[in-house]
């Protein structure tokens, strides 16, 4: 949506389109060839950071910004950008990929291996990189702070599994772990040192399941002796696969 609440940008096929929320009219802001499919991602100070992503599968095109008036195209990178979170401001960008460590498929659905902060600049800090581990990014604040899970796919849950906390300089720290793969479904911030996540509750074969929402206070990796606490769960029971993917978090 754009800042000032009257338009809307809708992705798809080839097109960018600006729907008027007045009139509901709707123009084609720009168009690509081939196979790529603009996304966008953010509607930020007259631009609209869109991504290009191909038909399926992971992997992509790269970023773009694109004029929200002109349609004026500009290339932001080249991609992939693996399952991406943005900061607020747009400065900050929180991507995964794949490297060859032995582990998981590496043609079609790549194992998510590694994970990377890129900053305004376009400085690239590997955050984490490890065989036999699924990265998801969750969030990330306009100073650079990450939040991001670790996980496998068919691999017995260890114990450095789970919710991480990175600095923009790379140093991080586990938050949480994990009680079964796949627990973890989002998180996001609230303040510096405060965050929400949304987990499953009870896991496959149990008799009862659903999913907790916990306000949860962090630690940085520099607070030494610092205890990560939480509040109790709000629990949403249901079936499978009810879950939360995403949050957004209001004034």
């Amino acid at each position: 949506m754009s800042p000032d609440g009257t338009q809307v940008a809708l992705g798809g096929g080839h097109k960018l389109l600006l729907i008027d929320l007045a009139s509901g009219t709707a123009r084609t802001l720009v168009t690509v060839t081939g196979n790529r499919f603009l996304m966008p991602v953010r509607w930020i100070a007259g631009r609209i950071i869109t991504d290009q992503v191909p038909f399926e599968g992971m992997g992509g095109y790269g970023l773009l910004n694109v004029d929200a008036v002109t349609g004026a195209v500009s290339v932001i990178d080249q991609g992939p950008d693996n399952q991406l979170v943005m900061s607020p401001d747009g400065s900050f960008l929180v991507t995964t990929s794949h490297v060859d460590l032995g582990d998981g498929p590496s043609v079609r659905y790549p194992w998510q291996n590694a994970i990377d902060l890129v900053g305004p600049d376009g400085h690239v800090t590997r955050i984490a990189t490890a065989k036999d581990r699924w990265f998801t990014p969750l969030d990330v604040t306009n100073e650079g702070r990450v939040l991001f899970s670790s996980d496998s796919q068919g691999n017995p849950v260890t114990p450095d599994m789970g919710l991480y906390l990175a600095q923009p300089d790379g140093q991080l720290k586990q938050q949480l772990p994990l009680g079964f793969s796949s627990q973890l479904t989002t998180a996001r911030f609230l303040n510096a040192s405060n965050a929400l996540v949304a987990h499953f509750v009870g896991g496959t074969g149990a008799a009862e399941t659903g999913l907790g929402l916990e306000v949860l206070r962090m630690c940085l990796p520099s607070e030494a002796g610092c205890q990560v606490s939480w509040s109790g769960d709000a629990i949403y029971n249901g079936q499978w696969p009810t879950t939360i993917t995403s949050m957004v978090m209001l004034p």
